[in-house]
């Protein structure tokens, strides 16, 4: 008999407390997405690694968009996440904060190509919910109103968007491989370049 606090199960597969099964099911959606993309995954597909029945997953999210709207969340707080640790080191180190958002968004982006993909396929998410809105305007904010309180502004700098344009252009074409392999190698040191030149203008 299946008890309020667990999942059910595929005989001999793993146990799932409350809670514990959402967060598994999100872990294996991520696991395909190197290999099929975010347009690729398959939620029933994701419930089999995770040794559990579809009916149970779709108690989870009722469907495709659902969950990839929940990697989509995953992979704005990861990214926040490492923003807000670079700038942090930054200033402690009496560094410049705008280069070291900058740069750790291009990182994230290099390492994590496929969630990072997934963060901007909006044909595939919900954007009225709340947890991507939320996780949406913490990355708007890191990006841009940083950059006002260190210039001590009332408005955002065109170059806080011009950066953010820059770093996400080039991450999308380095992803995309729109870029020839020699300037993918220099990337990171032309982003540095271009976030210092930017950075010098008032």
């Amino acid at each position: 008999m299946v008890t309020s606090r667990q999942e059910k199960q595929i005989p001999g597969t793993s146990e799932y407390h409350h809670g514990g099964l959402r967060e598994a099911l999100l872990d294996a959606v991520e696991a395909q997405l190197p290999e099929k993309g975010p347009e690729g995954v398959s939620l029933r597909a994701a419930a089999k690694n995770a040794g559990v029945s579809s009916a149970a997953a779709f108690r989870h999210f009722k469907d495709k968009r659902a969950v990839m709207t929940a990697v989509a969340v995953r992979a704005h707080r990861g990214m926040a996440e490492h923003m807000e640790t670079a700038a942090t080191e930054a200033r402690s180190a009496g560094l410049s904060v705008f280069a070291a958002k900058g740069q750790a968004y291009l990182d994230f982006a290099l390492s994590e190509p496929a969630k990072f993909k997934t963060m901007f396929r909006t044909a595939l998410l919900d954007e009225a919910d709340v947890d991507l809105v939320e996780a949406e305007a913490r990355m708007t904010r890191l990006l841009l109103n940083d950059a006002v309180e260190d210039e001590k502004h009332t408005e955002i700098p065109a170059k806080s968007l011009l950066a953010w344009g820059a770093v996400h252009g080039l991450a999308m074409l380095s992803i995309e491989g729109g870029l020839p392999s020699t300037a993918t190698k220099d990337t990171r040191s032309a982003i540095l370049e271009a976030l210092d030149l930017l950075e010098q203008q008032d």
